[in-house]
């Protein structure tokens, strides 16, 4: 496992991560999804996962950040309190990122019992069997280690989605607000959209450096 590499060791993470406006902080205090049952399947609902499409290009970035933090822990723990679960669009993908969260963040891969303690957060089979592939499969990337733009870049795509969505919800409250000529209302959510848009806005930029 390569968590506990010297090379990743000295890595340092370039700049501090831009950090979310408060609205959209709050809008994602209970994002994270249902865990999964002993059987795979996501509780509550009955509906067992499959296993994605590794080549699927809408999930490709959800994959890619599981790739760095199941095996560059150290180098993503600074940004990824960033990355919500309302960014995974595949199920199964969302529940190995609680099962990160459940093992305590990327802060805590710092031996080689990482990916193990990942995997005990998931029931065995494929979900289990998918932190295993994530764990060895090589990155996106030009070269075997990871340079921290690279995956602030990552990072930030899946920040931006989450982003993006929170500028939506505001700029349709915003309408109705205008709609029902509530003034007071009109002025903090223009505020509100201001900072979710300049948020996005930088994190769309941070996120070309993985292009």
């Amino acid at each position: 496992m390569r968590c506990g590499s010297p090379t990743t060791r000295r890595m340092a993470w370039p700049v501090t991560f831009l950090r979310a406006p408060s609205s959209a902080r709050a809008a994602n205090r209970n994002g994270d999804p249902a865990p999964a049952d002993r059987n795979g399947r996501e509780a509550g609902t009955g509906a067992a996962f499959r296993r994605p499409n590794p080549a699927d290009p809408a999930t490709v970035v959800e994959r890619e950040t599981l790739k760095l933090v199941l095996q560059f822990p150290r180098l993503v723990a600074p940004g990824y309190p960033q990355v919500h679960a309302e960014a995974f669009t595949d199920p199964a993908y969302a529940a190995v990122h609680t099962a990160v969260t459940a093992a305590g963040g990327p802060a805590a891969g710092s031996d080689a019992s990482w990916v193990a303690t990942v995997a005990d957060q998931l029931p065995a089979g494929l979900l289990r069997s998918l932190v295993t592939e994530l764990a060895v499969e090589p990155l996106r990337h030009r070269s075997e280690e990871p340079e921290p733009r690279y995956a602030g870049a990552i990072l930030a795509r899946m920040a931006e989605r989450v982003a993006a969505a929170r500028e939506r919800d505001l700029a349709s409250a915003l309408r109705r607000a205008e709609a029902a000529g509530d003034r007071d209302r009109v002025a903090a959510l223009n505020a509100d959209l201001s900072r979710i848009t300049a948020y996005r806005r930088a994190l769309s930029d941070r996120a070309r450096g993985a292009e």
